[in-house]
């Protein structure tokens, strides 16, 4: 059995604290229990330290990196404004949508915080960024807004685990930016309060998304079920993706969690799908 780290209601007030963005909170091992499938899984913080590209420097003195932490279940670009306003002294003017590289490789901005982590596995915190503000990789990454974005996927998700476009239609406009606010300040109350009505208990289809490293997303429709009633685990999943590969081979990893290859891929959906309704599960080489 998969155990997630997710907050008991008696440390309701921790799980608060770090959706409030403030300092991260170690568990107490009696404290781990099964997530509650209609709650928001407990975002850790991913600890960044962010630099100026040094050819985009337009001052003599090199500008201090800038140090955050950003909660799993959250975007870069909660935090770019913040980032434009501490590196605009010394950056060119003029720019466009920035981005960020890691270790000179673009970084996809439209991956939640904790995904990109688990794909690109950095050896040591915190995390080490560079900023740009010219030459955006076009070839290799799409420009867009990121809470025109965020909705777009929740609507994909929605239409897949309700297996009609009738609750994402059903969406007001103000809890469209109702979300996506609580989303960037996170405030977990506010977003589980329209999340709640939106999640279903027994998806049609798995939204779940399958990431390799250099390799194009794999999204594939997941049933909940086989065809002979029993549930449709995650290793089943990952060997229909995968035929002939050693499962030994690899590691399947969400939120951070090494994932057992039994887990029931609805009950592991449920559990710790990210707030656009996507199980993101990252696949890779077992370290030896």
């Amino acid at each position: 059995v998969v155990v997630f780290f997710v907050m008991a209601a008696a440390r309701r007030d921790i799980e608060l604290e770090l959706w409030d963005g403030k300092r991260p909170t170690a568990l107490p091992q009696e404290d781990v229990v099964l997530a509650n499938p209609r709650s928001p899984p407990l975002p850790g913080m991913v600890p960044l330290v962010v630099t100026l590209d040094p050819k985009e420097s337009v001052t003599l003195e090199k500008p201090q990196p800038y140090f955050l932490s950003v909660p799993r279940v959250s975007y870069l670009s909660a935090v770019s404004a913040d980032l434009v306003e501490h590196f605009a002294p010394s950056a060119p003017m003029g720019y466009g949508q920035v981005w960020f590289d890691c270790g000179g490789e673009p970084l996809d901005w439209q991956l939640p915080m904790g995904v990109a982590y688990d794909l690109y596995q950095p050896t040591a915190l915190p995390w080490q960024l560079t900023v740009h503000f010219q030459s955006f990789p076009e070839k290799i990454l799409l420009k867009g807004d990121a809470e025109q974005h965020f909705y777009h996927q929740l609507k994909q998700s929605l239409f897949l685990e309700h297996g009609s476009s009738s609750v994402a239609m059903a969406i007001t406009k103000e809890e469209q930016t109702s979300l996506w606010a609580a989303l960037q300040r996170h405030e977990s109350l506010e977003f589980s309060r329209i999340n709640r009505r939106l999640k279903s208990e027994s998806p049609m289809t798995v939204p779940m998304r399958v990431l390799v490293k250099g390799e194009p997303v794999s999204q594939e429709p997941v049933a909940a079920a086989c065809a002979d009633g029993e549930p449709t685990t995650l290793g089943s999943v990952l060997e229909g993706l995968f035929p002939g590969v050693d499962p030994a081979s690899y590691d399947a990893v969400t939120h951070g969690v090494h994932l057992e290859l039994d887990t029931p891929i609805a009950d592991l959906w449920g559990a710790v799908c990210y707030p656009d309704h996507w199980l993101y599960v990252c696949v890779r080489s077992r370290r030896r």
